[in-house]
């Protein structure tokens, strides 16, 4: 009598462990399936490298900008300074 209840206790306890799994599987394939759409999302935000260079060309000209009325600004410009000397880049 007691190994049938066992038995009855044991297979109730793997059917709602199967149940629970099931769920479980369901649940993280709908976040993978969220995650994708979120990853695809992000890859269209990524910048391209005309984006990349247009960026760099602005700021090359917001120094260039800068130095018409600051020639000491010329220091504050990393991009313009990138083409010079080493011993030239530390002053």
């Amino acid at each position: 009598m007691i190994k049938h209840q066992n038995k009855i206790i044991a297979h109730a306890t793997t059917a709602q462990q199967a149940k629970e799994l099931k769920a479980l599987t369901a649940t993280l394939k709908e976040q993978a399936s969220q995650i994708q759409k979120v990853s695809d999302r992000l890859e269209h935000l990524k910048p391209t490298k005309k984006d990349l260079m247009i960026s760099k060309i602005i700021s090359g000209a917001a120094c260039l900008a800068e130095l018409t009325s600051n020639p000491k600004s010329f220091y504050n410009c990393p991009d313009l300074r990138s083409g010079l000397a080493p011993e030239i880049k530390s002053v």
